[in-house]
């Protein structure tokens, strides 16, 4: 079946059979199918995983290495194939896009090829969100945030006050704080934090917590004890637990109307010591006896809470889920990368493609040095502006020369060389070319003038701060002009191909 697709390939469409794009894209599905499966798997939560020692076991980087290195093999071997007919080279009769079409099944190629460790990662994204829809999700978070201001944590007020004492001026914490026009102290469960999710804004977190405080400041104790027994029947459906019920976590922690006698709820049974560093007799001291208590076991050491729920597991895979619906790993910019791979590696095959071997090398070698000498220019000035409008200049002489013989059908000289060196710039063209234009203006218009404090440049200059923060709807408007660009010079270059050698 296979080879009789590929004669029909021959006799039918001879660029894909050349191109061998089709066995190519057979290999690539089946090795994305392949890390679509290991990415689902990997994407299980366990929820007896913390923040502590999910990284001890996590594959990703195993996986990123292999995905590059069959990227490369696969690859090698397919360029090898390509590489052995040119119908280009020997005046083989091509229509006026056939060039392009040839680029765009390079840029196909490229990204089947380059975007393995994208399926892997999205795949796992896909599992964590098979637990539950956005909804429940985002309902379940609320719970845990609710209930983790009555764990151990952090705390919300924490002001100061500047005092004049024996001329010396200080900064001095305040210990209480107003709310709900009755006062508390610093250390009060009032002033409790909350554990934030991907879900919520940093106002949605304030509005969740003074809802918290008003239940505490109405004794609405009955809302509170149903808060966390509904935290706990989370923890259950996991098959996690603590050592509290739902109603003793309230008494250990419910103290109207100061809230000051309260118990420490641990995150997480214990706390790992070492001998080796902490002195028995000294951490004995930092403890707090009330609420934790130290137990060695063999040659370690640990430090157990005597009150705990299973927040630190339920924090961290509920974080995993939220963080899958609404910062996935696999996003515009990390998709952007893998096109502007994808896109250098079919300019740099197609520019070897319509040149040759002799003129690619030298082309590599030459520009390479360039590179250098700018590079180390610009090091001694100790700025990399230099480089880049330096750069600028250089991409746009290459330019003016390349399409000036074009232009005036002598002989092609040394054009071949700076064929390949212009295909190689236009990915990067339109950015250093942004970025010199903007440089330039703002040292027209004084944005670099010392008597401007720094803070006030965004309101004197609103435009150039506007084009300054644009750079990456630059880089996505720069793909569509790539493919463009590359239209029309596949065009030029069919004529270049009919200039004389000299």
């Amino acid at each position: 079946m296979f080879k009789n697709l590929q004669k029909y390939l021959l006799i039918k469409h001879p660029l894909l059979w050349n191109l061998k794009i089709v066995p190519l894209a057979m290999v690539t599905f089946a090795f994305h199918i392949m890390f679509f499966i290991i990415g689902y798997t990997n994407g299980v939560i366990d929820f007896t995983e913390t923040e502590d020692n999910y990284y001890l076991h996590s594959d990703d980087s195993v996986v990123v290495f292999f995905s590059v290195l069959i990227s490369l093999l696969t690859a090698i071997i397919w360029i090898v194939f390509y590489f052995k007919n040119n119908a280009y080279k020997s005046f083989y009769p091509k229509k006026k896009f056939s060039l392009f079409i040839e680029w765009t099944m390079l840029l196909l190629g490229g990204l089947l090829l380059s975007s393995y460790m994208l399926t892997f990662f999205y795949a796992k994204d896909v599992k964590a969100r098979s637990y539950f829809s956005k909804k429940e999700a985002m309902k379940r978070c609320e719970t845990l945030a609710i209930g983790s201001f009555f764990i151990d944590g952090s705390y919300d007020f924490n002001e100061y006050i500047t005092v004049d004492s024996a001329s010396v001026t200080k900064n001095v914490p305040l210990d209480t704080f107003n709310y709900r026009g009755r006062k508390y102290h610093v250390n009060s469960l009032v002033n409790k934090n909350i554990r934030e999710f991907d879900f919520t804004s940093h106002k949605q977190d304030s509005l969740l917590k003074v809802r918290i405080k008003d239940w505490l400041v109405h004794d609405q104790k009955d809302s509170v004890r149903m808060a966390l027994q509904d935290y706990l029947k989370i923890a259950k459906e996991h098959h996690r637990q603590g050592n509290i019920t739902a109603e003793e976590w309230t008494d250990l922690v419910y103290d109207y109307p100061n809230f000051m006698r309260y118990k420490k709820i641990g995150i997480e049974e214990r706390t790992y010591f070492n001998q080796n560093e902490y002195d028995y007799e000294e951490v004995r001291t930092q403890i707090d006896t009330a609420n934790e208590y130290l137990k060695t076991i063999g040659k370690d050491q640990f430090k157990y809470n005597k009150h705990y729920v299973p927040a630190a597991e339920l924090n961290y895979g509920y974080k995993r889920i939220a963080k899958s619906w609404v910062n996935p790993t696999v996003n515009s910019e990390m998709a952007l990368v893998f096109i502007y791979i994808a896109l250098a590696f079919s300019i740099v095959i197609f520019s070897f493609r319509v040149t040759s071997g002799k003129h690619w090398l030298i082309a590599l070698i030459s520009y390479g040095v360039l590179n250098m000498l700018v590079g180390m220019v610009s090091a001694f000035f100790d700025t990399e502006k230099l480089y880049l409008v330096f750069s600028t200049f250089i991409a746009f002489a290459i330019i003016i020369y390349f399409f000036t013989v074009v232009a005036l059908h002598k002989g092609k000289s040394i054009s071949g060389v700076t064929l390949n060196v212009l295909l190689w710039i236009l990915p990067v063209f339109l950015p250093i070319t942004y970025y010199s234009v903007i440089e330039i203006s703002k040292r027209l218009c004084g944005y670099y003038d010392e008597t401007i404090d720094y803070v006030y440049r965004s309101r004197l200059f609103p435009t150039i701060t506007m084009l300054d923060d644009s750079y990456k709807l630059i880089f996505q408007i720069n793909a569509a002009f790539i493919v463009i660009a590359m239209l029309y010079l596949s065009i030029v270059i069919k004529k270049w191909k009919g200039i004389a050698e000299s």
